[in-house]
């Protein structure tokens, strides 16, 4: 817990803060990249084909 707080915690002066507040956003950040990769696995994966900053084309995996 201390680590979490050192590494998601907002710092004041000398002091890490996580609060009630900033573990519920983090939580709800945490569920919606769960659910974004249980679409990505139930697809088999996924490609995606970049260049440089540009996106080209984007697939499942088979």
């Amino acid at each position: 817990m201390i680590d979490l707080a050192l590494n998601q915690g907002r710092c004041e002066q000398d002091k890490y803060v996580l609060d009630r507040r900033e573990v519920d956003r983090r939580l709800e950040e945490i569920n919606r990249e769960r659910g974004l990769l249980l679409k990505v696995r139930d697809k088999g994966g996924l490609v995606v084909v970049a260049e440089g900053n540009t996106v080209i084309t984007a697939y499942k995996r088979s």
